[in-house]
Parts: C-alpha cells; sequence; structure tokens
C-alpha cells in the first residue's frame, strides 16, 4: 500500500494517492487499489491513462475482471509492458484465468 502511494506521489498523481489513502481507510487494500484504479478510469475518459497501470491495481484488488478488461486494452495498443505479461508477479492472481491465457498467446507467450 505504501509503495502505491508512494509510486503515485513520485508521479505527482495526488489525487490517485488521495484514493489509496481513502479507499484504505474504508476498505482495507483491496478497497484502496479499487479506488484508484477507478479513479483512473474516470480520467481516463478526459485524458490518457496506461491501461496497464488501471490493469496492476484492478488485480492487487481482486477485480480479475476489470484487470483483464484493461490488459485487453493494453494488448489493442500494443503496450510494450505486456512483453513481460508471462512473468509480472502483478498478474499472479490471473494467470490460471482463459482469457490471461488468450492475452499470452496474442503477445505470442
Amino acid at each position: 500500500m505504501a509503495a502505491a502511494k508512494t509510486f503515485f506521489e513520485v508521479l505527482g498523481d495526488n489525487e490517485t494517492a488521495q484514493a489509496l489513502q481513502s479507499g484504505y481507510a474504508a476498505a482495507g487494500y483491496s478497497g484502496a487499489m479499487r479506488l484508484a484504479a477507478e479513479t483512473l478510469t474516470a480520467r481516463s475518459h478526459s485524458s490518457y491513462v496506461q491501461p496497464t497501470q488501471i490493469a496492476r491495481l484492478y488485480a492487487h484488488a481482486g477485480d480479475k475482471d476489470h484487470a483483464l478488461e484493461w490488459l485487453e486494452k493494453a494488448c489493442e495498443e500494443r503496450l510494450p509492458a505486456m512483453v513481460h505479461l508471462g512473468v509480472d508477479m502483478d498478474w499472479s492472481s490471473l494467470r490460471g484465468h482463459p482469457r490471461f491465457q488468450n492475452l499470452l498467446l496474442r503477445v505470442n507467450l
């Protein structure tokens, strides 16, 4: 939690850092990750947000469907981070999901 908050503070994204803090106070770790993901999702309607950032937060919140939705967008955008899809620990909870397996095939992993 602290690392995620520091990450967004270093980026100068105080809104997301605050969402993490508020979400944590209201619903613990998964609540913090979910509120931060929702904050970035709302922002993505008016400015670009890397889909992998949103996917990571949803994955850590335990929301596999939303995490996979954003990973699929990252695949469509051909984001360079997708080459780490098969080994990045952020996706551990998704590895057994058929949609995740399909993504691995789509990026030739």
